[in-house]
């Protein structure tokens, strides 16, 4: 019911198309293979595994696919874990269903969707890179630093003045040289290195 739920609250939106729903891990890997869906929304808790397990299978299944956990869990573990499984974000079941929309539709322009105050203690979790990143420059670091108050590339290109295009390209080379494959990942692994601190989150 839940599940159903949340495709019909998604589904209302006029920017989504929810092209299915599943119910285990197995039966998300076969909608993955048989859908591509642009971003999937994944319970952390499966009756044959994980939304962290389903996450792992889907980028490995089809690395575009963007993955985003929903979890009632209030620990840091779950999101640590996210983290580490390549997740564009996580949101709690309690976040109002258009505020999940709207969290899709972020995690699928590329940007990274986390509470704030759960990653600023899965840090602890995570380890920090064995080697250190290639040098970022004041304005990536610009960029990063926004990334890591939660706030999108719009805002980011409106605050600093870049446009868009700039910003998205300024993003990607952050990845690149933190060795991250998502938003979330980058502001993680600077944030273990101590090069920025995790702001306020969305």
């Amino acid at each position: 019911m839940v599940r159903e739920s949340i495709g019909m609250a998604l589904g209302r939106s006029a920017d989504l198309d929810v092209v299915g729903s599943a119910s285990s891990v197995r039966e998300g890997e076969a909608l993955v293979r048989a859908s591509s869906p642009d971003v999937a929304v994944l319970d952390y808790t499966l009756p044959d595994g994980t939304g962290i397990d389903l996450a792992r299978a889907v980028h490995q299944l089809h690395p575009p696919v963007r993955t985003l956990i929903l979890t009632a869990n209030e620990g840091v573990q779950s999101a640590a874990e996210a983290v580490a499984a390549g997740c564009a974000g996580f949101v709690r079941k309690s976040a109002d269903l258009d505020d999940l929309a709207d969290g899709v539709l972020r995690v699928h322009r590329g940007e990274a969707l986390f509470d704030a105050q759960t990653l600023s203690a899965a840090i602890g979790w995570m380890s920090r890179p064995a080697a250190a990143p290639a040098p970022l420059t004041d304005r990536e670091m610009d960029v990063l630093r926004g990334l890591a108050e939660g706030r999108t590339t719009v805002d980011i290109s409106e605050r600093l003045h870049l446009s868009h295009h700039t910003v998205r390209n300024h993003v990607r080379n952050i990845l690149a040289k933190l060795d991250a494959r998502s938003q979330l990942e980058a502001v993680v692994i600077a944030a273990s290195m101590g090069l920025v601190s995790v702001g306020r989150g969305v």
